[in-house]
């Protein structure tokens, strides 16, 4: 049976459906703009080797703003921690530190469709804007 103009309306109306569509285009943004440098270039690949070199340092044992310099805020430290719990190759913590920011990225996309929702907000409108800002900032938030 053939599914009918008003159901796929009632499909792409649904903000579960929306959400799930503005995800994919999340992880597709982050795979294909944001890892192959495709408009943004590869300006800051180097910046997980600084990442990497941080955590590392914690790792062993040293303390930051005493036993080394740091240039971000104490609470960024955690977040660079966590993928090298995991890993101690650089290669692999890079991948994970950007897996680590698209969860949260989507986490913020649920985060704002809950928002929209409470507010009766458009969805399209408000996950659309919320998109057009993360293309907007770029890479710098994977670093």
């Amino acid at each position: 049976m053939p599914i009918k103009l008003n159901q796929y309306r009632s499909y792409l109306t649904n903000w579960k459906w929306q959400l799930a569509i503005f995800g994919i285009i999340h992880i597709l943004i982050f795979e294909v703009f944001f890892e192959t440098g495709w408009i943004y270039g590869t300006y800051l690949k180097d910046d997980f080797g600084l990442l990497y070199l941080y955590s590392s340092r914690i790792m062993l044992g040293q303390m930051p703003y005493g036993d080394f310099a740091l240039e971000y805020p104490p609470v960024a430290l955690v977040f660079m921690l966590l993928p090298r719990l995991i890993s101690s190759n650089p290669e692999l913590y890079s991948q994970l530190f950007k897996i680590e920011i698209l969860i949260f990225d989507l986490i913020g996309l649920w985060l704002v469709t809950g928002i929209a929702r409470r507010l009766d907000k458009p969805f399209w409108k408000t996950l659309g804007i919320y998109t057009l800002a993360l293309l907007a900032i770029g890479p710098i938030i994977v670093v």
